[in-house]
């Protein structure tokens, strides 16, 4: 897993990470506690999730709750699925549009 330090920093921003700060030099420190949640936010950026839903979802996962994050994961999944649904159908009909009248220019 391969994570930019400036992405490391704007997600403990953010909240989503909690790295411990060395005392001396101020380092920040990933536990296997942080290494987890890094894991889950690595994987739902990838997969298009915002902050909102990854909050959520490490939230439910620390207080024990997987059914819950699982739950928030899917809600978000079902939208991406109705959203894509929705632009495959209009470049479906914009295709036919074309076709219909510009078809002899192709």
């Amino acid at each position: 897993m391969s994570v930019r330090v400036s992405a490391l920093h704007f997600w403990e921003q953010q909240g989503l990470l909690h790295p411990v700060r060395e005392q001396h030099s101020r380092y920040r420190l990933y536990d296997e506690h942080q290494m987890s949640r890094l894991r889950v936010v690595v994987l739902l950026r990838e997969a298009g999730y915002d902050f909102k839903v990854i909050r959520s979802v490490l939230d439910e996962l620390a207080a024990g709750r997987p059914e819950k994050a699982i739950a928030a994961v899917e809600r978000r999944r079902e939208e991406l699925t109705r959203t894509s649904w929705v632009c495959i159908e209009a470049l479906a009909c914009f295709q036919c549009y074309v076709r219909e009248f510009y078809g002899e220019l192709l």
